[in-house]
């Protein structure tokens, strides 16, 4: 787990871990400079719970290098799942990842599992039963194709096998998402299951409404001028993707199918087109995966 002033939510979401059916060996804690009570709720719970180790970053890491420290601190041979600060598991979330890991996992191929979320608000109220619906993922297949164009694994549904952490620890400095990134591993050269339900309780709050903010309801015109502001103004449209897909090519291209090669290629044609145009080429990559 990383955190960085979690104190509104951080104990509920401990307790949650510690309630699973399957208990965790070790529970790893990189906080990232807090200026809260974060650290003092942690230090409580390491006094109870033996299991829970926690360490405080000499500086700032930021998301991603602080996710990677608390990755490598992992010892032994075991899977590791990836915790946000704010969520809440399912009792049997553990449970039910570790058997789906265990079925693929051979010990030599990068593997992961994951899962869908159901949307809370700050109260724990259920807004959505599913965040794949939330974002529209859920109308077509999970597969590499699809995958480039958009992620669609979020980190805290996450257990993966041991050699996935090593790709996690190789992960570029460059990467701003790291779930996206390991998650393109396991769809081609590596192993991906999915469990289709939803095992934690993803909270919309003020500090991760980043996915809300384009999504509120809008009226038809308010539709119409968001779609026009698009088309006619320079857009960052798939910008951050194509930048990230462009860099996983570099670094594992050589370890990819033909298929899977001319999907890459065919998605990074898209750079420095025209939002129009990326809109239309990206129909084909979902032509053959839609959910009837």
């Amino acid at each position: 787990m990383a955190t960085y002033n979690g104190e509104p939510y951080l104990e509920e979401q401990l307790r949650s871990i510690l309630a699973q059916t399957i208990l965790p060996g070790a529970i790893i804690v990189c906080d990232d400079r807090s200026t809260d009570g974060t650290v003092g709720i942690l230090e409580k719970f390491r006094r109870q719970f033996p299991i829970l180790q926690y360490f405080v970053n000499d500086g700032n890491l930021g998301v991603i290098r602080n996710f990677k420290k608390a990755v490598s601190l992992a010892t032994g041979n075991g899977y590791i799942a990836l915790a946000d600060q704010d969520d809440s598991w399912h009792p049997d979330k553990l449970e039910k990842l570790y058997g789906k890991l265990a079925s693929i996992d051979d010990q030599e191929i990068p593997a992961l599992v994951y899962s869908d979320l159901r949307v809370v608000d700050e109260q724990m109220q259920v807004l959505n039963n599913s965040f794949w619906n939330e974002l529209g993922q859920d109308w077509y297949r999970h597969c590499f194709q699809t995958l480039l164009v958009g992620n669609f694994v979020t980190g805290c549904t996450i257990l993966m096998n041991q050699p996935m952490r090593s790709v996690f620890a190789d992960m570029p400095a460059e990467v701003t998402m790291h779930d996206a990134w390991i998650s393109l591993v396991a769809f081609s050269f590596g192993k991906a299951l999915v469990v289709n339900e939803a095992l934690v309780d993803y909270r919309r709050h003020a500090h991760n409404l980043a996915f809300v903010n384009d999504r509120r309801r809008k009226n038809i015109l308010q539709k119409m001028a968001a779609q026009l502001k698009l088309i006619l103004l320079p857009n960052d449209y798939l910008v951050k993707q194509l930048s990230m897909v462009e860099l996983f090519n570099q670094m594992y291209g050589s370890r990819l199918n033909e298929v899977q090669s001319q999907y890459v290629t065919d998605f990074l044609e898209l750079k420095g087109k025209s939002y129009l145009v990326k809109r239309m080429l990206l129909r084909t990559f979902f032509k053959d995966h839609r959910i009837k």
